[in-house]
């Protein structure tokens, strides 16, 4: 539980600091952070058919983004990879982390391996 309250604290320190750089640019509007989390107020939420056909591909970091402040990815961003790699969706790395590095922290989570987003027999990270 002491990892959700991490995830927590750290998603609100991200969304807090894309404000205030959000608010130096003048930007009026809510940022990425918000918008994933919860949505523009009032906007209808798009169905999942909608997001499905939109979607294609999702390129992550590893460090601040898919790793959490223990150098691992949590179960959660784990499901979210899956599922989004489950309807259809192509899931990149995006990594200054060597290779191995990569495989190691994805596989751990069970995102390695032919259907995983990292594997030893595959091109890329």
């Amino acid at each position: 539980e002491a990892e959700d309250g991490e995830a927590d604290a750290g998603g609100e320190a991200m969304r807090q600091q894309e404000n205030r750089l959000l608010e130096r640019l003048g930007w009026e509007g809510s940022g990425l952070i918000t918008l994933a989390s919860d949505g523009e107020p009032g906007a209808k939420s798009p169905d999942r058919e909608h997001l499905k056909n939109c979607i294609k591909a999702l390129a992550l970091d590893l460090d601040g983004t898919l790793l959490n402040s223990s150098v691992a990815v949590s179960p959660e961003c784990a499901r979210a990879v899956q599922a989004a790699q489950a309807s259809g969706v192509m899931v990149f790395l995006a990594t200054g982390k060597s290779r191995a590095a990569a495989i190691r922290a994805c596989s751990a989570a069970g995102l390695g391996g032919a259907s995983g987003v990292v594997s030893k027999h595959a091109p890329g990270v």
